[in-house]
């Protein structure tokens, strides 16, 4: 009864963030929003997994002070994702690494199920991967420059603007079909080669890690775009269904 009041809550907690996602402002690369949004959901879970222990339970205050530190310096991850000895980076890992502590504490005092805490622990260990990965992630700066940004276009201008003959001709612009070709072939470059580079910084993953750190694309579409890199040799498939795993091939 009690793991199924436990269920229906951590449910209900994440329809909540769902339906209620912040709207402050804030800039926050593709890779802290998701790194932040990740650590709230956490520490939701650890709150919720110690409201029936004594408030005044040292174990109780430390794990909830902590969680709510770890959220402190996600934000403050905004600008330093690149820096691997960011002091933000290392108060991050470590508040991480604490949390773990405290949650086998926890497990070992009788305050919290086995269950429980292993769920909450790998997830606090997948945080931690997720923020490696995003280190290497394009998605983890603030700054997005484009090609257009350094180059020195100087359009002609329109001498007469009563000149019709120029304005009829549409011989450049008629072909709709193989610009719209054109643009959906450099979107799905652009898609596999951030595949690609993901990969080469992280290793051997598994669709849901790289996923995460394209969070701008679907699951499915990284999942064919794996599958088509894996059809031409440049991916290299093991394991099979949830079990598989992706690395650079050769």
């Amino acid at each position: 009864m009690d793991n199924q009041k436990d269920t229906q809550a951590q449910s209900g907690i994440l329809r909540f963030f769902d339906k209620t996602p912040a709207r402050t402002g804030l800039s926050l690369n593709q890779s802290v929003d998701r790194l932040y949004r990740r650590a709230e959901r956490i520490i939701a879970g650890l709150f919720l997994a110690t409201n029936h222990v004594e408030p005044s339970e040292s174990l109780r205050v430390a794990l909830r002070r902590t969680g709510l530190e770890l959220l402190e310096h996600a934000l403050s991850l905004k600008d330093e994702m690149r820096s691997s000895e960011s002091g933000n980076v290392s108060a991050f890992k470590a508040s991480a690494r604490y949390l773990i502590s405290l949650l086998r504490m926890l497990t070992i005092s009788g305050f919290l199920s086995m269950q429980n805490s292993t769920v909450l622990i790998e997830a606090i260990e997948d945080l931690g991967n997720f923020l490696v990965l995003a280190q290497n992630s394009p998605l983890s700066e603030t700054v997005s420059f484009s090609k257009q940004d350094f180059l020195d276009i100087n359009p002609q201008p329109i001498k007469d603007i009563k000149d019709k003959k120029i304005i009829k001709d549409r011989t450049d612009i008629k072909d709709v079909h193989k610009v719209s070709d054109i643009s959906m072939k450099r979107t799905l470059n652009v898609r596999k080669q951030g595949i690609i580079e993901i990969l080469r910084t992280g290793g051997e993953l598994g669709i849901a890690d790289v996923a995460a750190n394209l969070p701008e694309y679907s699951t499915k579409m990284v999942q064919r775009d794996l599958a088509e890199l894996v059809a031409t040799g440049q991916v290299k498939k093991t394991g099979l269904k949830r079990w598989s795993r992706y690395s650079l091939a050769g």
